[in-house]
């Protein structure tokens, strides 16, 4: 009996030992897959930008995107699920909202828009929009072989998506945003999580009496807070403030923090904190920078990976008394080598001075170019660049994140809630390069998102577990790209800024050794397309209208509003719809009629807007054309919904 019992426990312990082998593989499987994906939609964003200065392309770009808020999709449905729910449409299993896989659409902040009609002028932002259209195909593709894996574990399939270096963002499956003309990929933390990878960020940052001319106080704390909210958790980031003295802030004897959700709540709160007063005192707040980089080292908390130092003033130094320039750049120079020696790792510090009195800017320029190869001081003489300025850093990252040891580089963010469903989910982002040119010239950041119930399911833990986060954020930090930087690249970086020549450390470049860092316009093209969006029908409609719809339903209107759900679960709103054993009541409320009902049989329509009943009165659609008909060598400039047979969908 001993015997059985021992073989018993030997058999139980191998069938544990092979199940925790079979998800650990599951688990690899899966992160593998997901950053295979994102790779390879990096290397599409880069192929199609070689053509993206084809006339044709261009010219056949017109009227065939889809705009976050004002366009009505083509094959809109409402497939519901909690991971497909938002919390205006309701509970997800009788409201839920409308998705379009058979179309991306694109966001633009309003900042790159003309006022009216939501187009972009900027040619760069054009040429984006235009040959990103083309990755559609890609899109459809990817999500077909990515489907089955997806409907085992009972989720939906990826979002993919691209925000280019100059604004532009497209993304995959084509949803409503909540906040229209408000998304800028550039500040998203995947985005510098892609275009940096893992670093130390310390804010060393004036807080002294001058900080109160103007409004520069206010924009120091909305740029050091933009800064700390782009960070993930691959990142360590601390804060120092000074003035006649400098203050390290500290909880629980910790200086450097995980870029966590908690801790940069806590940070942002002590950046919001701030106020002005006293002199300026340099020594001090380089001294206790280092503090913070070495006691770090000593603990083994940090990541060893680059690490940059942004330093901020407004004055000149003034304290301590009796205390040399030289000597406190000497100072700097010693403690920065120190760092890198100690990290086996470039160490880059950022300076930048706000004045229009010149004598400001000399000693945080002397600073930079003395601290070897890796010092970049940037002029700030209007204060409303604070936030440019203070943000700009990963852009130097990128350039020497564009080596081509690190091509298949990507990085991973901490969980976070989606806006298209109240559950949490991750996303693995890769940079995007011009690899025709020496150095590649950097682009932007793919992501593809997917939620974290995924990782739950290969590992075989409960959904929500905490081993599953876990796994997430060591992935963070498990990679440490290369980042080294030649001579030229850096004067390269350092002309670019507001300063232009002035910044520059060396005269060692020469004109040809010097090269752009942002993307340059399409040569010899004059006749950019204007008008970019195929429509705008839902124009001036709430999220709720354009979103909201009954679950199961086949539509390419927004008629089905669900409203909001109360805690008993009675639907209420604009448009209430009740579904009782399939038959589907949808109710005339405020002057709003139902718009559609798509069942096998047929349809019917009452437009709430004359210019819809006019689109789908002068609609050719032709139920046998491609899932999305506007599309290059489509006849007709402009889709309109049709006025029949429901088109066919991707997924109902």
């Amino acid at each position: 009996m001993k015997t059985l019992g021992f073989a018993s426990v030997a058999i139980y312990i191998l069938s544990r030992f092979r199940a925790a082998k079979a998800t650990e593989a599951d688990f690899d499987a899966l992160i593998a897959s997901m950053e295979s994906d994102a790779i390879e939609l990096a290397r599409q964003v880069e192929l199609l930008y070689q053509n993206r200065c084809n006339e044709v392309s261009l010219r056949q770009c017109a009227r065939g995107n889809y705009d976050e808020c004002t366009s009505l999709y083509p094959n809109q449905t409402c497939p519901g699920g909690q991971d497909l729910n938002v919390a205006q449409c309701g509970d997800g299993v009788s409201c839920a909202s409308l998705w379009d896989y058979s179309v991306s659409n694109t966001r633009l902040h309003k900042d790159l828009v003309l006022a009216s009609g939501g187009n972009p002028s900027d040619p760069n932002v054009i040429e984006t929009v235009c040959f990103t259209q083309q990755l559609d195909e890609f899109f459809i593709r990817k999500r077909a072989e990515q489907k089955p894996y997806w409907d085992r574990l009972g989720l939906r399939t990826p979002q993919m998506y691209f925000g280019s270096q100059n604004g532009a963002f497209r993304i995959y499956p084509a949803r409503h945003s909540i906040s229209c003309g408000e998304f800028d990929p550039r500040v998203r933390p995947w985005y510098i999580a892609a275009s940096s990878g893992p670093k130390n960020v310390v804010l060393v940052l004036d807080t002294s009496g001058s900080m109160t001319d103007g409004n520069r106080l206010a924009l120091l704390k909305q740029a050091a807070t933009q800064v700390v909210e782009t960070l993930t958790v691959g990142d360590r980031v601390g804060i120092v403030e000074f003035s006649s003295q400098a203050t390290l802030f500290a909880q629980d004897d910790q200086f450097l923090f995980t870029a966590t959700k908690e801790n940069k709540d806590l940070l942002v709160s002590h950046i919001d904190s701030f106020t002005a007063v006293g002199a300026t005192n340099f020594l001090d707040a380089f001294t206790a920078a280092f503090a913070v980089l070495n006691d770090s080292i000593d603990q083994e908390f940090h990541v060893g990976c680059t690490t940059a130092i942004l330093f901020l003033t407004d004055g000149e130094m003034t304290q301590p008394e009796n205390v040399l320039e030289a000597d406190v750049r000497d100072f700097i120079n010693n403690g920065i080598s120190d760092l890198e020696a100690r990290l086996n790792r470039s160490v880059f510090l950022f300076t930048f001075s706000i004045s229009d009195n010149n004598d400001v800017h000399a000693f945080p320029k002397q600073i930079a170019c003395s601290t070897g190869d890796n010092g970049i001081w940037s002029k700030i003489v209007d204060e409303r660049e604070i936030f440019d300025s203070l943000t700009s850093y990963y852009r130097l990252l990128a350039i020497g994140l564009g080596r081509d040891e690190n091509e298949d580089f990507s990085a991973w963010v901490e969980p976070y809630r989606f806006d298209s469903g109240e559950i949490l989910g991750t996303t693995v982002s890769v940079p995007v390069y011009d690899r025709s040119l020496t150095p590649n010239l950097f682009l932007g950041v793919v992501g593809v998102d997917f939620p974290l119930t995924a990782v739950d399911r290969a590992l075989g833990v409960p959904d929500g577990s905490e081993e599953s986060l876990n796994r997430i954020v060591r992935r963070s930090s498990a990679v440490c790209p290369t980042i080294d930087l030649a001579l030229c690249e850096l004067e390269s970086f350092r002309r670019s800024s507001s300063a232009g020549d002035e910044a520059l450390c060396t005269t060692n470049c020469t004109a040809s050794d010097y090269f752009e860092i942002e993307e340059q316009a399409c040569a010899l093209i004059n006749d950019y397309p204007r008008e970019l969006f195929i429509n705008n029908m839902l124009e001036g409609l709430s999220y709720e209208e354009r979103v909201c719809c009954v679950v199961g339903e086949t539509t390419v209107d927004t008629a089905n509003q669900c409203g909001s759900v109360t805690s008993e679960g009675a639907a209420t709103g604009l448009i209430v719809g009740i579904s009782v054993a399939g038959v589907f009541l949808l109710l005339l409320i405020a002057g709003i009629y139902c718009k559609c009902f798509y069942g096998k049989t047929g349809s019917f329509r009452d437009s709430h807007k004359s210019a819809s009943k006019t689109h789908i009165e002068q609609s050719n659609w032709d139920p046998a054309t491609p899932v999305n008909p506007i599309r290059p060598g489509a006849t007709s400039p402009q889709w309109v919904p049709p006025t029949g047979t429901a088109p066919v969908l991707v997924e109902q």
